[in-house]
């Protein structure tokens, strides 16, 4: 079966990573986050882990793989619209110069320290019955900070 790779499944395979980075971040410095937020601009691979619709095995065995990170490490994926995410400033011709003196860059969009002005996320709501393997890949822990 040939099962070739889209960008939106390579944008899935990147949420992955991010899910495994926050998880290894949480291994490193336990107890100093309750939570870990994964902020991600495609809302396909977002549409996927949420709905948990699709045929592709490729698609089905990541949706599963971040799901149970998600779960077993208390990570939020959240949708950042394209225009207000500022690694896009890397993709699209900006020069060195100019990202080290911006702000953008540098902080961030000004929506994200209060969480009451992050963007709209109703149409992201998680499907956990596509979770086939009932094991914790790590035991839950809770944290206080």
């Amino acid at each position: 079966m040939d099962e070739s790779l889209t960008i939106p499944k390579l944008e899935l395979t990147a949420l992955l990573l991010g899910c495994c980075l926050a998880k290894h971040l949480s291994k490193l410095l336990p107890g100093i986050y309750a939570s870990v937020t994964v902020w991600f601009d495609t809302s396909t691979a977002l549409q996927w882990v949420h709905n948990s619709k699709s045929n592709s095995p490729y698609v089905l065995n990541r949706m599963e793989e971040i799901i149970i990170i998600k779960l077993t490490c208390n990570i939020n994926l959240k949708h950042v619209p394209t225009n207000n995410n500022p690694a896009n400033l890397a993709s699209c011709g900006v020069t060195v110069r100019h990202i080290l003196k911006n702000k953008f860059w540098l902080q961030g969009p000004p929506w994200l320290s209060p969480p009451s002005e992050y963007p709209d996320q109703s149409r992201f709501s998680i499907n956990t019955e596509i979770c086939s393997c009932p094991i914790w890949l790590d035991p839950p822990r809770s944290t206080t900070v």
